[in-house]
């Protein structure tokens, strides 16, 4: 009796063994599997990107970027409007990024308190004055393509002055009384300026 139960108890596990691979040969088989044979990696699932016309990397001088949009040849005018207005919100971005990165180092030498009242004043009056100055801000060049179905794709490049733009929140950020009395403007200026040169697309 105890050898017929020995005996199933090893089938069983012979049974399971099986079906699991013990021995390994099932997940060989999956190894060895080849790659896709187009020459697409896993890891590049996309194939090769290809850059964008008037693709501009920023400098320590400007900020760059590149609206798209695409639409109807007859509605030109709206798609030029598009591919602007993407190109703001996109620059616009990078832009507050890079001054609340400053404000926030800024603030932590003040204090705890005291420190976060200023952060907040700081990015409110710093972020209406890159509003103005995002949203007044042109396309320097453009270019434009027709695809193959006839819809016009119309690239924008905007460039904003880094320099520029410390120079208008220094400003703005001085008139504010309270914090008059907590910075130096021209101080606060050269440290903007400088995270600005140094931040990078």
């Amino acid at each position: 009796m105890k050898t017929k139960s020995f005996f199933s108890v090893m089938a069983l596990v012979a049974g399971v063994c099986v079906m699991t691979s013990c021995g390994g040969s099932s997940k060989q088989l999956v190894a060895q599997q080849p790659l896709p044979s187009n020459g697409t990696s896993y890891g590049d699932p996309f194939g090769p990107t290809k850059q964008t016309p008037l693709e501009q990397p920023d400098d320590e001088n400007y900020w760059y970027t590149v609206g798209i949009a695409s639409g109807p040849r007859m509605q030109m005018g709206q798609v030029k409007r598009n591919a602007q207005r993407m190109g703001q919100q996109e620059i616009r971005e990078r832009i507050s990024h890079a001054y609340k990165g400053m404000v926030s180092d800024y603030s932590n030498t003040i204090g705890n308190n005291q420190g976060n009242d200023i952060q907040a004043k700081l990015e409110s009056a710093g972020d209406q004055i890159i509003d103005v100055i995002v949203n007044n801000t042109d396309a320097i060049k453009s270019e434009a393509n027709v695809d193959e179905k006839g819809n016009v794709w119309y690239y924008a490049l905007i460039r904003i002055s880094k320099k520029e733009m410390a120079q208008k929140i220094a400003k703005a950020v001085s008139e504010d009384e309270e914090l008059k009395i907590r910075f130096k403007e021209e101080e606060y200026r050269k440290t903007m300026e400088q995270r600005f040169a140094n931040f990078k697309k």
